[in-house]
């Protein structure tokens, strides 16, 4: 736990650094560059899981990539769908069979799943004067949803959720996980002086709500790894796994974040 602890206290201040050094540019490029890198990785990581061939985790790896900085230009809308037509006709050059189906199904997958999902997170920092402050928001609570959870289940865990999926977690986590989220929510709020658009208590309850969203993406990807066989998706990072270990949870509360300030704001 000490090991998950420093990597994700890194994390944080690696996501802080970004933002200092965005404050210098006209353009949060750093930012989009650093995500666009880690969306890739997590593209490869989660084809090496399903055992795709190479040559299409390195396209998915590339379309993630290009996928974030088509935000940067306006240009998600043209390149998205020509990204899911162009995988398909690579897979053209497969001989037909069952196997390259199932390749073709799971890269059709890992786009939607990590590469659109993930792009939302960027169209968050993309918005005028708040940006900064939300992706900050979304990765406190979220993670913070993580570790409340850990603790919780590890403490007073004894009825399982989803034991099939995930075995480690149970519902006394989950509740833990929550009321930890809508915490961190409020305190965050008051930190950056959010009250002259959503009151605390508003806060605490979208704060919940990302709680449970932020373990549906943690489902999510034990889902994929129980699926493939694996424990994690991938052995980059000591205790955490791969990119994809730490960015789950993200993936699922940054499209909420989002649609809740386009509904509301």
């Amino acid at each position: 736990m000490k090991t998950r602890i420093i990597l994700g206290l890194t994390f944080i201040a690696l996501v802080g650094g970004l933002f200092y050094l965005d404050h210098f540019l006209v353009f949060p490029y750093g930012f989009l560059c650093i995500g666009s890198l880690l969306l890739s990785l997590a593209s490869w990581e989660a084809c090496a899981m399903g055992k795709v061939p190479r040559f299409y985790s390195l396209c998915l790896a590339f379309m993630s990539f290009l996928l974030v900085f088509s935000l940067a230009f306006h240009l998600f809308d043209i390149v998205f769908p020509l990204s899911v037509l162009l995988t398909i006709f690579l897979f053209f050059f497969l001989p037909p069979s069952q196997e390259a189906l199932r390749h073709l199904a799971f890269v059709i997958y890992c786009l939607v799943y990590i590469s659109f999902l993930g792009t939302f997170f960027f169209r968050l920092r993309l918005i005028p004067h708040w940006g900064e402050t939300l992706v900050i928001y979304t990765i406190v609570v979220s993670k913070g949803t993580d570790i409340f959870a850990y603790f919780t289940g590890s403490f007073m865990g004894k009825h399982k959720w989803i034991p099939r999926i995930s075995p480690g977690k149970t519902w006394e986590g989950l509740l833990g996980g929550c009321l930890g989220a809508g915490g961190l929510g409020v305190i965050v709020h008051h930190l950056v002086g959010g009250s002259q658009i959503f009151s605390w208590y508003s806060v605490f309850i979208i704060s919940i709500i990302l709680g449970v969203i932020s373990q549906l993406g943690d489902l999510a990807e034990s889902f994929l790894k129980r699926s493939s066989g694996v424990k994690d998706s991938a052995q980059l990072l000591p205790e955490f796994g791969g990119i994809l270990d730490l960015i789950d949870s993200l993936l699922f509360s940054g499209p909420v974040v989002y649609l809740l300030w386009s509904l509301f704001i």
